[in-house]
């Protein structure tokens, strides 16, 4: 499968961005931060799914060219879901996921497609046992699928059931049913003193709820006495004050502050008057009557237009001067007889004359053609036979008595010996026609001249240069009249504006000058017109001002009045009234304020109408016999307490691994459980039965082939010549040409990155389904060993795609591989 074309249409920093990449090898260069990784991780991610944010809105798509020429489409967009919706097609039809990848997931393309300096720089910080997993994972990532579901039923597996294990779920749910059992047969001898306790620990109970409910009476009574005695003074006192509620004051509580503030307010009203009658301006009539003042405004508004006026007064009288001129130059080569002002040249005469032009140059085509144009028709050798044959075969038809072919070889011979005169007769019509052409050209030459009034005989060339004069003075004609009128109307229009203005100028202003006093003089009138308005408002205000207070004077003495009515009394005693009911009202707060604390002593109304009867009729209880009573039925309720919980105690012994009953169901969900888990190990322990037989057919038959091709690629880059697997611990081993061998942790690093690259070649040439993609793959290894694997990642029957930001990786490339390159 051959990669095409990769268009990101939003991913990282790349927006509607599309690279080709060649059939053989192709190269992204930029620095660091360019890109280049956000176009690798871009293609993984339409493999197998975004990992951004959805908020990206990450989308773009792959094209693929197959082995056998068809075009495949993968496109995916990030909508609701994180890693974006898929979309396969395979010649424009939609196909399923399979039928491209074949299996192939996220963590078999990491292992089998793609390279990077990551995977390579982890080696080092590897353990032995870890780095020689590294290299066996490697050489069977053809069955990558089959290692992880094997991985992954080895962990479910022991989740659910190991031999010798204790903390599996099948082994825990085993030891619990065993707890259950004997939980079960211990509740069997306790069932019948069980239930005597429960029935022995529910009288108690109920009879400790009595207790409880006697003795909540008697705390009542108590409190009820004790109440009764701190309430007996001061419910006394208020039966005795009580008749002061029924009373009722002759003036309110806010008498005294209402007409204390009403007479504070008459006061400073009437000062305040005092100084608002000082304050009264005294007032002259403007010098100006109002017509006046509305004329002089209408010249102020005016004032700009004379001043354009006559601005265009001057600048009409320079363009006349310059129209004239003009006219003088177009005149000077016109002959006299031609008027400027009177001829009647225009458009429509030019359209007309450019139409004779036209007309003129066809005639001259027509003439050209006409003089190479031969006076007879030659005749051929073939064209001969052609007009004789119809008579021969006439001839013959009445030989041989043929009438019906007589008459129509007859008819053919006439109608070509017509056609034959007509041909030598045309060019003479044709000749006669273009020279009554030429008449009639000439007469409408004579009439456009008549009508234009220009004199004839001129050459058309010469009749096109005086109509272009003609126009250009009829423009300057036209402009010349226009300044004209404009000079006129701002003359007349300064004039008047003059005589209006005359009125409000002194003796002697000359034009000029008539916008400025005019608008001096304005600027006065509007200034005293302000000066009055601004006395007049102020006057208006004032008496408005003296009129309201006035107003409120009257307001504040009705309400001094209504205050003097209610108290019954002038207001000369009227402060006395105001005492009296004053002293009334504390003496009615007195005793409200003594119910009140007898309502705080007993807030609840039912029990503070108990106890206020019990005074009124004398019969409060006796503290001492209610003590008594408390203290017999604390004694009860102390034994009956010990009782119980040496009874709940021992049903507590008993309930402590549950009830029967509930014992009995969680033995059976337990056992139900145990066996769903034993069936579901035993599935799994078949289904990595089975995959551990596909990985060691895959041992057998593929990898060694790997192994073979990879210790081809190592030799001819090192100096080892052979790479082994151990057959049962899959241990890795190198051999150099001398006999030594090493384990891969021995190796130098850049070694251990040939034989990892020398694996990771071999299995992509064993099952080239996608391009190889290397990031950064060359950068720690030195020239020797770059120029090795250069050479090898040439002879590789495989697509490439490179990326890189060194320079010297860039040049290799183009001498090694070339292709195409992409500068980011």
């Amino acid at each position: 499968m051959r990669l095409y074309r990769i268009h990101i249409e939003s991913f990282g920093r790349w927006k509607h961005q599309t690279w080709e990449a060649d059939e053989k090898s192709t190269l992204f260069f930029g620095w660091n931060e360019a890109g280049k990784s956000t176009i690798l991780s871009f293609i993984e991610s339409v493999f197998f799914g975004f990992t951004v944010s959805t908020e990206a809105r990450s989308a773009g798509s792959l094209q693929f060219v197959g082995k056998d020429g068809s075009i495949w489409l993968l496109e995916r967009r990030q909508g609701r879901t994180k890693s974006g919706d898929l979309r396969i097609t395979k010649d424009g039809q939609t196909v399923k996921e399979e039928e491209f990848f074949q299996g192939m997931t996220r963590k078999s393309f990491q292992l089998t497609c793609r390279v990077d300096l990551d995977q390579l720089q982890r080696m080092d910080d590897l353990s032995p046992d870890d780095m020689n997993r590294m290299l066996l994972d490697t050489s069977l990532a053809g069955i990558a699928p089959v290692l992880q579901r094997s991985e992954a039923l080895r962990k479910e597996g022991e989740k659910l059931f190991k031999p010798r294990g204790q903390k599996a779920e099948a082994n825990r749910t085993a030891v619990s049913l065993d707890e259950l059992a004997a939980s079960i047969s211990r509740w069997e001898d306790k069932l019948d003193e069980y239930k005597l306790l429960n029935q022995r620990k529910d009288t108690i109970s109920t009879r400790m709820a009595q207790i409880d409910e006697e003795a909540a009476s008697l705390r009542t009574k108590q409190e009820e006495a004790e109440t009764a005695v701190r309430t007996a003074a001061l419910y006394t006192r208020w039966k005795e004050e009580k008749e002061l509620l029924e009373k009722e004051p002759r003036l309110p509580s806010h008498a005294r502050r209402e007409m204390e503030t009403i007479e504070e307010i008459i006061q400073e009203l009437s000062e305040e008057k005092a100084v608002v009658k000082e304050q009264f301006p005294d007032i002259s009539a403007p010098s100006l009557t109002k017509e006046e003042a509305a004329q002089l405004e209408r010249l102020h508004e005016d004032a700009s237009h004379f001043h354009m006026c006559l601005q265009q007064y001057d600048e009409a009288g320079s363009e006349l001067e310059l129209l004239q001129d003009k006219e003088e130059d177009l005149q000077k080569p016109l002959p006299e007889k031609i008027d400027l002002t009177v001829s009647t040249a225009g458009s429509a005469a030019r359209e007309q004359l450019q139409r004779l032009f036209d007309q003129k140059d066809q005639l001259k085509k027509q003439e050209q053609e006409m003089e190479k144009r031969p006076k007879t028709l030659p005749v051929s050798n073939a064209a001969r036979t052609v007009l004789i044959l119809p008579y021969v075969l006439l001839a013959a038809a009445l030989l041989f008595g043929d009438w019906t072919g007589a008459l129509f070889l007859a008819a053919l011979a006439g109608t070509i010996t017509l056609l034959r005169r007509s041909l030598f007769t045309f060019h003479d019509s044709e000749m006669a026609g273009l020279k009554r052409s030429w008449d009639q050209f000439y007469e409408e030459v004579d009439e456009w001249c008549r009508k234009s009034g220009l004199p004839p005989g001129w050459d058309l060339t010469e009749y096109r240069e005086a109509v272009s004069m003609l126009e250009t003075a009829s423009g300057i004609l036209d402009q010349r009249r226009y300044h004209e009128r404009k000079r006129q109307t701002a003359s007349a229009w300064m004039d008047e504006y003059r005589q209006q203005a005359d009125a409000f100028l002194p003796p002697g202003t000359s034009s000029a000058d008539v916008p400025a006093y005019v608008k001096q003089r304005w600027e006065d009138s509007k200034q005293e017109e302000k000066t009055f308005t601004q006395l007049v408002e102020r006057r208006d205000w004032l008496q408005e001002r003296q009129h309201e207070i006035e107003t409120k004077i009257a307001f504040r003495e009705a309400q001094k009045q209504d205050w003097l009515e209610k108290a019954g009394t002038d207001e000369d005693h009227f402060w006395a009234v105001v005492e009296e009911a004053e002293a009334l009202r504390e003496r009615q707060a007195e005793v409200r304020d003594i119910w009140t604390r007898i309502c705080t002593l007993i807030p609840v109304e039912s029990q503070r109408t108990r106890v206020l009867q019990l005074i009124d009729e004398d019969q409060m209880p006796s503290p001492e016999n209610i003590h008594e009573q408390q203290t017999a039925l604390a004694a009860e309720r102390e034994k009956l307490v010990k009782e119980e919980t040496s009874i709940s105690l021992s049903l507590k012994e008993m309930e402590e691994e549950g009830t029967y009953e509930k014992i009995r169901q969680q033995y059976t969900t337990e056992k139900r459980l145990l066996d769903d888990l034993l069936e579901r190990w035993m599935v799994i322990e078949a289904a990595q039965a089975l995959t551990t037989t596909l990985r060691k057919r895959y041992e057998e038959e593929k990898q060694p082939a790997v192994l073979q091709r990879a210790a081809d690629r190592f030799a001819r880059m090192t100096e080892y010549k052979q790479i082994t697997a151990g057959p049962d611990d899959g241990q890795f081993t190198v051999h150099r040409s001398d006999g030594v061998s090493f384990q891969p942790e021995e190796l130098s690093r850049g070694t251990k990155e040939l034989l990892y690259l020398s694996l990771r070649l071999a299995l992509v040439e064993e099952n080239p389904v996608l391009p190889l993609f290397m990031d950064e793959a060359l950068v720690n290894m030195d020239a020797p060993r770059r120029a090795a694997l250069w050479k090898e990642l040439a002879d590789l029957p495989v697509q490439m795609l490179f990326f890189t930001c060194h320079e010297h990786l860039q040049e290799e490339w183009r001498e090694a591989a070339s292709g195409r390159e992409y500068l980011l």
